[in-house]
């Protein structure tokens, strides 16, 4: 065969089995797809999420010793 053709098979075929962000999605690597229209109200929601968080750090069980 041509292998400009056999390439252009295989980016094709890989281009539709992983270059999307539903398998993105699927295996873990991120958590939401959104499309382009929704962006500014995902961000606003999230940020209202986060609004009130408060991060505490666990306390310590050992201080640092001099040495």
């Amino acid at each position: 065969e041509e292998p400009e053709k056999v390439l252009e098979e295989f980016t094709h075929k890989f281009k539709e089995e992983f270059a999307n962000p539903y398998q993105a999605a699927e295996l873990g690597y991120i958590d939401k797809v959104i499309f382009p229209e929704e962006t500014r109200s995902e961000i606003v929601s999230s940020l209202h999420l986060l609004q009130n968080k408060r991060e505490q750090s666990p306390k310590r069980k050992h201080g640092i010793s001099p040495v």
